[in-house]
C-alpha cells in the first residue's frame, strides 16, 4: 500500500519573475550564483562561450523547463514543445519516477533558498530529487553539487522525510525545439564537509579551494569528459559492428567449409567447436589449501581507474 507523502511548505516567498527569496522579512540567496559558482566558476565552465549565446541558451532552457512543468500541472503540452515534453515524460517513466511536486522551494532558513525542479517518488515509494537541464553539455560536478544541497535542505524543511536518490534529467535541444540528445542519470551525493566548507567561504567572503577535495581533477576531467563519452560510445558501436561482421564471416566459412582465408591485409581462421576445460580455482583452494599456497604467487597490480559512463 502506497503511503501518502505530504510535503511541508518552507514558508519562503519565491518571486519567480525576479528570482528572489524572502523568509520572515529576510532576503535569502539562491545557490546557483553563489555556492555552485563558488565551487565551479562560470568563468571557467563557459569561458569560450559568448555572453549572448549563454543568455539565449538560458532563455530556451527556461521555456523548456516551463513547458514540462505546465504539462504535469495541467496535462497540456505547450505548442511547439510537444517533443521535449514527451521526451521528459519518457525519461521519468524509464526510471519509474512519478512527479509529486514542481518548483518545490527548500532552504536552510539562514542564508539560502532554491527550488527543486521536480520532487518524485519511485516504484519503491522513495522520495527522489530531479533537476532538469537543457544545456548543450551536461556538467556533472555542478549538478551533482546542486542536487546534493537540495537533498540536504529537503530534510531541513521536512524533518521526518528523507530524499533517497538524486537525478538529472537532461535534454539538449536546438532553437526549433528538436531533441538532439537526452538522458536521465542518477547522481552521487557530495559530502556534507564539502558543502559546509563552501557555505562558510561564501558567507564569510573567503576563497573556496576545491583542490583540498579533488586536487586538479575537476579541471582535467572537464577538459576530456565530453571526448571520453564520445569515444566510449564510438568504441561500443564499432565493437558491435565488428562482432556482427565476424559472425557473418563465420557463417560463410562454415557454409563453405573454409578453414582459413588469407589476404594481403587480414587472415581469418575458423575455430571449430570443441569442449573447453576450465580450472575451478575456488574449489581447489578450499580442498587443497596447502598446494594452492605452494603454487600461487603475489604480483603488484598497476594502478588504474574504473570508468563508468553514466
Amino acid at each position: 500500500m502506497e503511503r501518502k507523502i505530504i510535503l511541508k511548505g518552507s514558508g519562503v516567498i519565491y518571486d519567480v519573475s525576479n528570482h528572489t527569496y524572502h523568509y520572515q522579512g529576510k532576503e535569502l540567496k539562491g545557490i546557483t550564483g553563489t555556492l555552485i559558482n563558488l565551487a565551479y566558476p562560470k568563468s571557467k565552465t563557459y569561458k569560450d562561450i559568448p555572453e549572448e549565446v549563454l543568455n539565449h541558451a538560458a532563455e530556451r532552457g527556461s521555456a523548456c523547463h516551463q513547458a514540462v512543468g505546465n504539462y504535469y500541472d495541467v496535462g497540456i503540452s505547450s505548442t511547439g514543445y510537444e517533443g521535449i515534453v514527451d521526451k521528459a515524460v519518457e525519461l521519468l517513466k524509464s526510471k519509474e519516477l512519478t512527479p509529486i511536486r514542481f518548483e518545490y522551494v527548500v532552504t536552510d532558513y539562514k542564508n539560502y533558498a532554491s527550488p527543486i525542479d521536480i520532487v518524485c517518488v519511485n516504484a519503491k515509494d522513495e522520495i527522489c530529487i530531479v533537476d532538469m537541464k537543457f544545456t548543450a553539455k551536461l556538467h556533472y560536478p555542478e549538478v551533482t553539487l546542486q542536487t546534493s544541497i537540495y537533498k540536504r535542505w529537503f530534510s531541513v524543511v521536512n524533518p521526518k522525510l528523507k530524499a533517497k536518490h538524486q537525478y538529472v534529467l537532461w535534454i539538449h535541444t536546438n532553437d526549433d525545439h528538436e531533441v538532439l540528445d537526452n538522458g536521465i542519470f542518477e547522481l552521487d551525493t557530495v559530502d556534507d564537509a564539502f558543502i559546509d566548507d563552501l557555505i562558510d567561504c561564501d558567507t564569510n567572503d573567503k576563497k573556496f579551494d576545491i583542490a583540498k577535495y579533488y586536487g586538479d581533477l575537476p579541471a582535467k576531467v572537464a577538459d576530456v569528459e565530453g571526448y571520453i563519452v564520445t569515444l566510449e560510445k564510438l568504441i561500443k558501436e564499432k565493437t558491435e559492428e565488428m562482432d556482427n561482421i565476424k559472425a557473418g564471416l563465420c557463417e560463410l566459412m562454415n557454409k563453405y567449409n573454409i578453414k582459413q582465408y588469407s589476404s594481403a591485409h587480414i587472415q581469418l581462421t575458423r575455430v571449430t567447436p570443441k569442449p573447453r576445460i576450465s580450472f575451478d580455482q575456488k574449489r581447489f583452494k578450499e580442498e587443497h589449501a596447502d598446494l594452492f599456497e605452494q603454487y600461487t604467487k603475489t604480483t603488484e597490480v598497476k594502478p588504474s581507474i574504473r570508468l563508468t559512463i553514466k
